[in-house]
């Protein structure tokens, strides 16, 4: 049961990363046929911007994660990521869906990001973290299927592209949904073991 736990963690983090590494490959492209020797500036702009939020962001995502759980927080951050890429498609028609786009990437990326690292810390003993965590490095691999495949379907077409994008981040949905089910149905049964006393 915890193998199938680690390889479904494993490879929700292989899909977080292949969306995630669209930023620093694909999104310039896509800018750079739009906005063409602006595109530097923009997307230096754009890469602050992502950073700043990124601090501001932190504390109340960990507050409204305590109070929504962990499962409608998957989904939130899936969303995100859609709705980012909705708004980066939108760009030409107005500079400003570029950095409505990002505020909705920011909030995505630090959700997702962290939960393969926790889902990890919690499904492991002691013992085992280092193996857990050093097989869970296998997650890097998205990022290089992600401008790989990116390359591909930018090349097919901006629409296809936004849209296959914005639709595979939702692959990890159900994998991150399982492990934190599978955590919340045990944990419970154990606190009231621990809770109540044998009577033999």
């Amino acid at each position: 049961m915890r193998d199938r736990r680690l390889l479904a963690v494993v490879t929700a983090g292989i899909v977080v990363f292949f969306v995630f590494s669209q930023m620093e490959s694909m999104i310039p492209l896509y800018m750079k046929g739009r906005y063409g020797e602006r595109t530097e500036e923009y997307f230096a702009a754009l890469f602050i911007t992502n950073a700043v939020l990124a601090l501001a962001f932190q504390l109340p995502i960990d507050r409204v994660s305590g109070r929504l759980g962990r499962n409608v927080m998957v989904v939130a951050g899936a969303v995100s990521f859609t709705v980012a890429f909705a708004c980066f498609w939108a760009s030409p028609s107005g500079l400003a869906w570029l950095y409505v786009g990002i505020v909705f990437w920011t909030i995505g990326e630090g959700i997702l990001l962290p939960m393969p690292d926790m889902a990890v810390h919690e499904m492991a003993d002691d013992e085992h973290k280092g193996a857990y965590f050093g097989l869970s490095e296998v997650r890097q691999l998205g990022f290089f299927l992600g401008p790989f495949a990116g390359g591909f379907l930018l090349d097919a077409g901006t629409m296809a592209y936004f849209a296959v994008m914005g639709a595979s981040i939702f692959l990890c949905v159900p994998l991150l949904l399982r492990r934190t089910s599978s955590t919340s149905t045990t944990q419970p049964a154990l606190a009231v073991d621990d809770r109540v006393p044998s009577t033999t």
